[in-house]
């Protein structure tokens, strides 16, 4: 058995205090620093060089308790020492003391209902002490167990919300994890006791999201709203969840439930505001009609099918499927014809025919001219040379592919290709690489390579601003077209033409182009505009390059022909100023005139940066125009400026007749109820406008009820309803000033048989409004009529619409509160369109006197003043670049509509064809070829 030691007495009588060894003395410093380090506070300097003493025995382990009595012990040696008062931040409980073994389960006598020190009390206590307006209360949970519960004083929800009862609240449990519940769901968790002791810092986000008075429930999406944006919808949208406590409503299924509202009445978090703009956007995109409807299920439809509901979806690829169907069965009969009709040539063939072409040209001439003479004879004139111009087209051009096929048979580097073979090849690579490197690899067809192909379409790579050698190009081919015109018979272009141009926005992007070592898609710097520094802006050479994120591309449209020049294009970071419009103009008539392309007319859109640049080339000033001083017509304007580079001819300002429609549409639908526009032809006039356009609307859906025939049959509800996509669009406006209505409104206010309707005054005003409109667009500036001469019909009509609005603003002028110029003037036209009406009339007249009197037996086409060709190459490059246009692209798009000017050439046209005319012509190769 082992010796035990038992303490001795000193001489004078008390217990000798054993020698301790240094091993357990450090073991006793250390468990001295634990215990400082859990209570908050270190011990005092006379209490640490005090050795230890002997503990009762059967006293061990680590106890503390939190409160104003607690104590602590720590080691089996160590007197018990008094902690110091307890403060608002000091809080602590005991959870694994021997002394609190007997409740290390439950904390809370329920029986007896006393609160005990514990974690539930000190909790309380530091609720209370930093929050007044506070509610904590223990509840008993069906285990047994208990829980401290944090709320504020009062209901968040009434009666109404499911309530009255707390919207959040926090729930901590006896082992200190506490929850975050909003409507009973816990939205964070996290415990609140460390090491036996409670820490505040981890309750503090929870108790500061519960009490902040800027934190609320989210109510999400009333049923209601809910069920009437979804009425026209047949699935239920994404990211939608029904809930039915605390009561009925629809919430997005990333809720946040409880969240900082940035406005005072806000009741719904970000998440649920973005499902709602989600659920707009989806009634917006349903609520179409069936016509509608039946042209996105069509498989020709470039309507997204993902866009589609579901059913529409499935249709259409039902639809899809039946018609490829039937091509394929088409496809089989026409080859099989193709077959049979199909002339194989050998070799030998082949060059026999090459041969025959070659000697009817030079020794068959004579009998080549009688047979033309002959289809003149009979057929006219016209198809005499239609067969002329094919014979030496098709004969020019077989000969040189002829030549390519038998010179370039060796397949060296060194091969020189005429055009007509690198038309055939970039015909043949833009509709299938594959096919290309098949027929090239196998050596049915002699083509150039891949990088040569690169290198001729990479010259149609253009930077921003003028490229010399390219109007050196188009300046050959412009007069092998009046070569080719007068040789057909035609007059002779004169080389006067209109600079049409526009802007659009893009999305800006650069992009770092390995080959060249530049980088692409900047924005032009002062550096590119050294030209015109002096209206531009003064170099900063601080500035730093940024992408580009408008561009403005000019097109030049020959006046006698059919003949057009893709303009530079220039680029800029923010919103044009008139400053730069201004130079990019001068800049681009500079360019022209040195290739022999005169600029007669500028035809541009009404934006203010365009309408101040105009005016100031015109009469040096900006502002409204107001009344002028020309005794005779103080409404005409000055439209013209003498060319800079070229001062015996003028240039005529023309604004886009096509933007000049919206915009006086767009003003009539400002005078709607509620709009900005009181329209009033005398000053206390009957007020007219969009009214009678909406009742016109409610009497064609009579009709339509009723079984009778529309008189508007493409009159549609979104064009009296208008928003802001259909204000851009032409095809409304348009309808709004044709036949249709303008007969409809006729026939109201005049009944057969019957009395005038009331508003018969309102309806007649409105109905002179758009017959002085349908006077100035559909047989005016966008007919297809020429004019010849001043008395032209067209330029008759579009002075008697003219007067119309000059009519109305004279008798307006009789009050003299009556002022055009001012914001809040709602009886007339905004003094911006009227500006840009003068200008528009000014200038077409003024250019028709002005060439027609220079070239006697020519024409012009208004059609062809339109700036709608611009906006139709916008088009087509966002076509190209696959939906986005950007700053990196757009010149690719660019380039790839050039190769495709030159692979199909110009078609003359006897007639401009609509609104958008870019006329493409195919030279198509003969049906010979060789086995």
């Amino acid at each position: 058995m082992a010796e035990q030691h038992t303490p001795s007495k000193s001489s004078t009588g008390q217990i000798a205090t054993p020698r301790r060894s240094p091993r357990l003395l450090q073991k006793q410093q250390i468990l001295t620093k634990l215990r400082e380090s859990i209570l908050g506070r270190r011990a005092a300097p006379g209490e640490r060089d005090k050795g230890p003493t002997d503990t009762p025995a059967g006293t061990s382990g680590v106890s503390f308790s939190v409160g104003a009595h607690a104590t602590c012990s720590l080691g089996t040696d160590q007197p018990p020492v008094q902690p110091r008062p307890s403060t608002s931040r000091d809080f602590g409980v005991d959870i694994d003391g021997a002394q609190s073994q007997k409740r290390r389960r439950r904390l809370i006598d329920t029986e007896s209902g006393t609160y005990p020190v514990s974690l539930f009390k000190t909790v309380e206590g530091y609720v209370d002490t930093k929050y007044q307006a506070s509610r904590c209360h223990v509840d008993n949970i069906t285990d047994g167990s208990s829980c401290l519960t944090i709320t504020r004083d009062s209901a968040d929800l009434g009666i109404d919300e499911g309530g009255p009862m707390y919207a959040a609240q926090i729930v901590i449990a006896e082992n200190g994890d506490a929850k975050f519940q909003v409507v009973h769901q816990t939205v964070s968790a996290s415990s609140i006791v460390l090491g036996g002791v409670f820490v505040p810092d981890r309750l503090q986000s929870m108790l500061t999201n519960l009490f902040d008075p800027l934190y609320r429930f989210c109510h999400g999406c009333p049923v209601d709203m809910y069920n009437n944006l979804t009425k026209n919808v047949s699935y239920t949208p994404k990211g939608c969840v029904h809930e039915n406590y605390p009561f009925e409503r629809v919430v997005s299924n990333k809720c946040a439930r409880w969240f900082r509202k940035n406005r005072p009445q806000g009741t719904i978090c970000p998440q649920c505001m973005s499902m709602q703009r989600y659920l707009r956007q989806v009634d917006r995109r349903n609520v179409v009609t069936t016509p509608q409807r039946k042209r996105r299920q069509d498989p020709a439809s470039r309507y997204p099918i993902s866009l589609l509901s579901p059913k529409s979806k499935k249709i259409r690829q039902s639809r899809t499927k039946k018609k490829r169907y039937t091509y394929a069965k088409k496809l089989k009969v026409a080859e099989s014809k193709y077959k049979q009709l199909e002339l194989q040539l050998e070799e030998a063939q082949h060059s026999e025919m090459t041969e025959i072409t070659e000697l009817i040209n030079r020794d068959h001439r004579t009998d080549l001219e009688s047979v033309l003479s002959d289809v003149e004879k009979e057929q006219g004139k016209e198809t005499s040379l239609v067969l002329q111009e094919h014979w030496k087209r098709d004969s020019e051009d077989s000969a040189a592919f002829a030549r390519d096929q038998a010179r370039n048979v060796t397949g060296s580097k060194k091969n020189s290709w005429s055009t007509i073979t690198y038309r055939i090849a970039l015909a043949v690579y833009i509709r299938s690489k594959s096919a290309y490197e098949a027929l090239k690899s196998f050596k049915i067809l002699q083509l150039p390579s891949t990088s040569s192909l690169q290198a001729f379409a990479g010259a149609r790579l253009h930077e921003p601003g003028v490229v010399e050698e390219y109007f050196g190009e188009q300046a050959v081919n412009y007069e092998k077209w009046k070569t080719e015109k007068e040789k057909s018979g035609h007059k002779v272009p004169v080389g006067e033409g209109a600079l049409i141009f526009d802007e659009v926005r893009v999305i800006g992007k650069v992009m770092w182009n390995s080959q060249n070592q530049q980088m692409t898609g900047l924005a032009m710097t002062e550096e590119d505009m050294t030209n015109f520094h002096d209206i531009y802006r003064t170099i900063d050479p601080s500035r730093k390059p940024e992408p580009a994120q408008y561009f403005m591309q000019f097109l030049w449209r020959d006046m006698s022909s059919d003949f057009d020049v893709l303009g530079p294009y220039y680029t800029s970071v923010g919103t044009m100023d008139h400053r730069f419009v201004t130079g990019c103009i001068l800049d681009t008539m500079r360019a022209l005139i040195n290739y022999n392309f005169q600029t007669v007319a500028l035809v541009c859109d009404g934006a203010s940066t365009n309408l101040a640049a105009l005016k100031l080339l015109c009469t040096r000033k900006r502002g409204a125009f107001g009344k002028t001083d020309d005794a005779d017509d103080p409404h005409k304007v000055q439209a013209s400026f003498p060319n800079p580079f070229y001062p015996d001819v003028s240039v005529w300002c023309v604004i886009c007749p096509s933007h000049m429609l919206k915009n006086h549409i767009n003003a009539l639908y400002a005078s709607r109820d509620g709009g900005t526009k009181q329209f009033r032809k005398t000053p206390a006039g009957v007020r007219f406008g969009w009214s009678a356009l909406q009742d016109m609307y409610e009497r064609e859906q009579q009709r339509l009820s009723d079984g009778h025939v529309r008189m508007v049959p493409r009159l549609q509800k979104s064009y009296i309803e208008r928003d802001a996509w259909t204000k851009l669009n032409v095809t409304p406006a348009k309808i709004m000033q044709q036949d249709q209505v303008l007969a409809e409104l006729f026939n109201y206010i005049h009944p057969e048989p019957g009395p005038q309707p009331e508003d018969a005054n309102n309806v007649e005003h409105t109905h002179q409004y758009l017959q002085a409109c349908h006077m100035l667009y559909e047989r005016g500036f966008l007919s297809d009529e020429r004019v010849s001469g001043m008395d032209s019909l067209v330029l008759n009509n579009i002075r008697q619409g003219h007067s119309y609005f000059k009519a109305w603003l004279d008798a307006l002028y009789a009050d003299d509160r009556f002022n055009p110029l001012s914001t809040f003037e709602r009886r007339f036209l905004a003094w911006q369109t009227w500006d840009l009406q003068r200008i528009m009339v000014a200038g077409l007249l003024g250019l028709c006197t002005d060439f027609l009197q220079r070239h006697a037996n020519y024409y012009i086409t208004p059609k062809k003043l339109n700036g709608s060709a611009v906006e139709t190459l916008f088009s087509q490059f966002k076509h190209s670049s696959g939906g986005k246009l950007t700053s990196v692209n757009y010149n690719m798009a660019r380039r790839a509509y050039l190769i495709k000017r030159d692979i199909h050439g110009h078609k003359p046209t006897a007639a401009v064809k609509g609104y958008r005319d870019v006329p493409l012509y195919v030279k198509y190769m003969p049906k010979l070829t060789k086995k």
